[in-house]
């Protein structure tokens, strides 16, 4: 993975002109120059508030470390999906966001999902391949008169600035972005519906634009035609052992703990170790 993006200015260079090289190069000859426009005038607009999302996204709180940010990519240990019986690697769910896919990805509470959301999103600020992510929490929906999904990621990531939502609706029927809508569970049940249907629409609406959502198990992700459902792994053994020494506990603390951690002992304690709250706490 790349180094850390240092400057706005080399941001800039290194995600957005990209994905707009890929968005134009796709486009058909009339709606070329029209959507240069767009795609200029959301690169100038929302790039402050793009390498905001970077620097938010690559910190996370731990247990802990409640009241301060550690480096995901310091912390993080990635853990596969499935889908039925079929085991899948995080790097194909990578190439088929790139392809344009439409994903939800669900678990139990404290497996990682969000983590999982801010790793998708800073590997693809790392290493775009074309895509811009725009990664947003759905809890935001619930304060009182909030926008749409679309309204409210556009209303934060234009600032200050007078970009049109029409440019942003270009950008995004283009392929420009990818969505990476976190938490679905988190929304007010008085609004998930109306908040579902609205990701349904999205997905059908946008052809070219890849989504993902993460959510605890909801039976009603399996109503979602345009979306593949994918349920998150729980650790190895061996991933339990690599959380562990990334963990911030006292180094004679984890090696006592590391010790313990036979084979035999994590299979008695299961339920506990292949979650990786669980397993810190």
């Amino acid at each position: 993975m790349a180094e850390d993006i240092p400057s706005t200015g080399e941001f800039a260079a290194k995600i957005l002109v990209e994905a707009a090289s890929r968005a134009l190069d796709a486009a058909s000859t009339p709606a070329k120059n029209l959507l240069r426009r767009s795609i200029q005038a959301i690169t100038d607009a929302y790039r402050p508030f793009l390498h905001r999302t970077y620097l938010r996204v690559k910190g996370i709180r731990t247990f802990l470390r409640p009241n301060e940010s550690v480096d995901l990519l310091e912390h993080y240990v990635p853990v596969d999906l499935r889908s039925g019986a079929k085991n899948i690697e995080l790097h194909d769910l990578f190439d088929g966001l790139v392809r344009g896919g439409r994903y939800v990805v669900s678990a139990l509470a404290g497996s990682g999902k969000s983590v999982l959301m801010r790793y998708i999103a800073l590997t693809f600020f790392h290493n775009p391949r074309g895509r811009v992510p725009l990664f947003f929490e759905l809890r935001s929906l619930n304060v009182e008169g909030s926008d749409s999904i679309l309204s409210a990621i556009h209303q934060y990531y234009k600032g200050n600035s007078s970009i049109e939502f029409a440019d942003f609706e270009r950008a995004l029927r283009s392929g420009y972005f990818l969505l990476i809508l976190d938490g679905f569970d988190e929304i007010s049940p008085f609004k998930r519906s109306v908040h579902e249907r609205e990701i349904i629409t999205i997905a059908r609406e946008f052809e070219k634009l890849p989504i993902i959502v993460s959510g605890r198990h909801d039976e009603r992700f399996n109503s979602w035609e345009d979306f593949s459902h994918y349920s998150l792994n729980e650790m190895t053994l061996s991933q339990t052992r690599e959380l562990i020494r990334k963990s911030n506990y006292d180094e004679s603390v984890k090696d006592v703990f590391l010790d313990r951690l036979t084979e035999e002992f994590f299979e008695t304690h299961r339920s506990f170790l292949e979650n990786p709250l669980l397993a810190i706490m």
